[in-house]
C-alpha cells in the first residue's frame, strides 16, 4: 500500500513539472521577422502572455529579445511577478482562447527595477552575456512548434487591484548574429561546367554544381574563382547583416578575343582582310596580328601579340587640340 501511494505522488510530481494547465488574461501575438531594426511594441498585463511567432529560416538569429518597461507599481511589489517560458502548449495559442497545458522549462523573477531585459537563446553559437539589466537564458528551447510562448503571472499574493490592472511596455525584437549569406552561381557557355576551384578572401570553399551558399561576417568580400578551363575571375561583395547576397560570375573561354572601336567612316582590317564587327569582343588566334585603320588617304597600322586568356582592345580616335602660346 505504502508503494502504490509512493507510485501516486511521484506520478502526481512528475505531471506537475512536465504539463502544467493555466489560464491567460490575453495573448499577445507577435509575427518576429529577420530584419536588422524590427521591434514589436505591446502593452501587456501581469496575467498575460505573449506567443511569439518565429521565422522559418531561422539562421541568422542569434536570441530572441524581450525587453521590459516595469512600472513602478509593479517593481515595488518584488519577486512577486514572474516570466516564464512554456514548451508543448496545447491548443496552439490565438487571442480568443486563454486556457492552455504546456511544460514550463524557466521562470524568472521580475526585479525591482524599471526596466529588464530577457534575452531567449536560439542558437547554440551565440555571444550573449547577462548583466545586471540582461537576463540571458543557458537552455536552447525546442521550437519545433514554431513559436515561443512567455508568460507573465503573480507568484505571490496580497497584491492590490491596480497591480494587476497596470500595463507594462514590452518590446519583443531579434538579436541577429553579424552575418550574412553569399548566394554564388557559376556559369559558363560550356554545357557543363569545368572543375574550378572556389576561394573567398583566400580561403577555399566547396562549389557543387556552380552553387555555392556561404554564411559570412558582414563587409567587403573578395571572390575568386579560378580554373585551366577558363580564366580567372574576381569579385568584390558586400556581405549586409542577416540578407542574402547574389552573386554570379560567367566563366570565360580561354581563347583570346579582340574588341574594335572607332568612328563612323573608318575603314579596319585584320591581317590585310576588312573587319566589320566593330563594337564587338570575337575570337582571334594566337599569335602576331596587324590591325590597320583607313580614313581616307590616311592610314595607321598596329601590331599586337596575342596569348591565350586575354582580351584586346584596338580603339582609334580623332583628337584635336588647341593649346595657346605666349
Amino acid at each position: 500500500m505504502r508503494k502504490f501511494l509512493l507510485f501516486l505522488l511521484i506520478c502526481l510530481f512528475s505531471s506537475q513539472v512536465f504539463s502544467e494547465q493555466f489560464r491567460v488574461g490575453q495573448i499577445h501575438s507577435v509575427d518576429l521577422q529577420v530584419q536588422p531594426d524590427f521591434k514589436v511594441f505591446k502593452s501587456v498585463k501581469i496575467i498575460d502572455a505573449i506567443a511569439i511567432q518565429l521565422p522559418e529560416d531561422k539562421t541568422f538569429i542569434d536570441a530572441v529579445e524581450i525587453k521590459m518597461e516595469i512600472p513602478e507599481s509593479v517593481a515595488y511589489w518584488r519577486d512577486s511577478v514572474a516570466c516564464s517560458l512554456y514548451e508543448k502548449i496545447s491548443p496552439e495559442p490565438t487571442e480568443s482562447q486563454i486556457d492552455y497545458f504546456g511544460n514550463r522549462t524557466n521562470l524568472q523573477v521580475l526585479p525591482g527595477k524599471l526596466s529588464w531585459i530577457l534575452q531567449i537563446p536560439l542558437a547554440k553559437d551565440n555571444e550573449l552575456k547577462s548583466d545586471q539589466y540582461v537576463t540571458r537564458l543557458e537552455k536552447i528551447p525546442n521550437v519545433s512548434n514554431g513559436f515561443l510562448f512567455v508568460r507573465l503571472h503573480p507568484i505571490m499574493k496580497g497584491m492590490p487591484d491596480e497591480v494587476f490592472e497596470t500595463n507594462i511596455k514590452v518590446t519583443i525584437s531579434p538579436v541577429l548574429k553579424n552575418k550574412g549569406l553569399l548566394n554564388l552561381s557559376v556559369i559558363s557557355q560550356d554545357e557543363q561546367l569545368q572543375n574550378c576551384s572556389l576561394f573567398v578572401d583566400e580561403q577555399p570553399y566547396n562549389l557543387d554544381q556552380g552553387i555555392a551558399k556561404i554564411i559570412l561576417d558582414t563587409g567587403l568580400h573578395n571572390v575568386s574563382v579560378i580554373s585551366e578551363f577558363y580564366r580567372s575571375e574576381v569579385r568584390t561583395i558586400r556581405i549586409d547583416q542577416a540578407k542574402k547576397s547574389d552573386l554570379v560570375v560567367e566563366l570565360k573561354s580561354l581563347d583570346p578575343t579582340l574588341i574594335v572601336t572607332a568612328p563612323e567612316g573608318v575603314k579596319i582590317f585584320l591581317d590585310e582582310e576588312e573587319f566589320f564587327d566593330i563594337n564587338k569582343e570575337v575570337k582571334i588566334s594566337e599569335g602576331e596580328h596587324k590591325v590597320r585603320f583607313s580614313v581616307g588617304e590616311y592610314d595607321i597600322t598596329r601590331t599586337l601579340t596575342v596569348i591565350k586568356g586575354k582580351t584586346y582592345k584596338a580603339d582609334f580616335t580623332l583628337d584635336l587640340q588647341i593649346t595657346e602660346e605666349n
